[in-house]
């Protein structure tokens, strides 16, 4: 064989291994490519929307719109949120991480009222994926409960001059709805108002009460829809703690037998009327007396029968039961001289022979 021929054969055999060797990087960069080339697929449908779509009666709480998202290629997702009382709603939120939103800004939402959102989501490629408009109904206002539970309590007695506030409770069958009163408050009925519209559950007395006057008082609830309940008008009156000692009058001696009349009065001019409670030391039921107006005497009669001394005891109850101190009066009761007589005759007459003896014994005596 020529060298002419060695030569081409050995050209097309290093021309076939070049070409070999070639092809193997090639298909791998092909597959390599075709890789790469692969499209992105969209976010989610963003679902399972809180509030459930079509939600009836949700209270005006401000909300905290949630769904379900995410991504089929694994990619993080961001999502923009349209809130509004309208279709189709404003934007609130823009690429927001999470799936789920803060309240929106209005504190409340309003009664009775249809309110609409989306959510839009976005993959990292700038893919996205638009949910449908969901919606639910506000609950339908409902007034204020009625006030209750009043400090002082309606119709206390003896409340305090210096009383410094009026306190009550209230509330609402509206989760989350605000209330605001009207305070009335006077020593006539019916009370004139003196606070509009206050936040407070309490309103601080701006003077000193009277001593034994009666102060009426209510309220009136707002909430923020502009319903309003009435509550009742309540009552206390000033007073003091401690009922007045009794005063007792009469004689401090007596005789057997006989009834004596002795008054009782108090020391001082007290708001309530009185009934005065009498033990007469002798072991017989309690006496009562009145009720009488503070300040006005009463008399009362008894009859002891045994010779003794004797303590007549005398407490003031005003007219809420309250019992003040024991004030105490003695009477001493002798044997009479009547009792005396009466008992000689008797026993003369069982013994006539004493009779004749005192007969004779008289007359010498005289």
């Amino acid at each position: 064989m020529s060298k002419k021929i060695i030569g081409i054969l050995l050209t097309f055999l290093i021309i076939y291994l070049l070409i070999g060797m070639s092809i193997t990087p090639l298909s791998g960069n092909i597959r390599k490519v075709t890789s790469f080339c692969n499209s992105n697929n969209p976010p989610f449908e963003p679902s399972n929307p809180i509030p459930f779509n079509g939600t009836i009666n949700r209270s005006i709480c401000p909300p905290f719109l949630c769904w379900t998202g995410g991504d089929p290629d694994g990619d993080y997702v961001t999502y923009d949120v349209y809130f509004g009382n309208y279709s189709p709603p404003p934007q609130i939120s823009y690429n927001q991480s999470g799936n789920c939103t803060d309240p929106p800004p209005s504190s409340l939402l309003d009664f009775n009222t249809t309110y609409y959102w989306k959510v839009v989501a976005w993959d990292e490629h700038g893919l996205k994926t638009s949910g449908p408009i969901w919606y639910f109904i506000t609950e339908k206002n409902l007034p204020p409960y009625f006030p209750s539970k009043p400090i002082p309590d309606d119709g206390e007695p003896r409340v305090p001059i210096d009383l410094e506030y009026l306190l009550w409770n209230c509330s609402d069958p509206n989760p989350c709805d605000t209330l605001r009163y009207d305070v009335y408050f006077d020593d006539v009925f019916p009370p004139a108002i003196k606070s509009l519209q206050q936040k407070e559950n309490y309103w601080k007395i701006p003077y000193t009460l009277t001593l034994y006057q009666t102060y009426y008082w209510q309220i009136v609830a707002w909430d923020s829809g502009g319903l309003s309940t009435e509550g009742p008008i309540w009552s206390f009156t000033t007073g003091s703690n401690c009922t007045p000692s009794v005063i007792i009058n009469g004689p401090t001696h007596g005789k057997v037998g006989v009834a004596y009349t002795f008054t009782f009065n108090t020391s001082s001019q007290y708001g309530y009327y009185l009934t005065y409670k009498i033990d007469w030391g002798d072991n017989s039921p309690f006496e009562y007396v009145g009720p009488t107006p503070p300040g006005v005497e009463v008399n009362a009669t008894h009859t002891w029968y045994h010779m003794a001394l004797y303590i007549i005891r005398a407490a003031a109850i005003d007219e809420y039961g309250l019992e003040g101190p024991w004030s105490e009066y003695p009477i001493t009761i002798p044997r009479n001289k009547e009792t005396y007589n009466s008992l000689l005759l008797k026993f003369l007459e069982n013994y006539p022979i004493f009779q004749q003896f005192f007969s004779i014994f008289w007359r010498y005596a005289k």
